[in-house]
């Protein structure tokens, strides 16, 4: 099952992301959050894994949790097909 939230703005993002949770996603692909609101949900919910889809440079990736991965808009595609190949692994 594929789910889709549609972002009405940045404040949004932590009750979108646990709402996804809540629907028992097993990979939650996200845009337009901060590498912090992703790393702190997949730090909070350690069953479901995270994809993060940034524009620009990822920060404060140190200690992130092994079920949250960022990867850049560019090389979105093949990338996020082997992050979930890899996250999935991992499950």
């Amino acid at each position: 099952m594929v789910s889709y939230l549609p972002a009405s703005g940045s404040a949004d993002v932590p009750v979108m992301l646990s709402t996804l949770v809540e629907r028992r996603c097993g990979v939650i692909i996200v845009t337009g959050a901060t590498w912090n609101e992703v790393a702190s949900a997949a730090a909070a919910n350690p069953r479901q894994r995270f994809i993060l889809v940034s524009t620009g440079a990822v920060a404060g990736a140190a200690g992130v949790p092994a079920n949250a991965v960022a990867v850049s808009a560019a090389s979105a595609s093949g990338r996020i097909n082997r992050a979930v190949r890899s996250l999935a692994d991992t499950a």
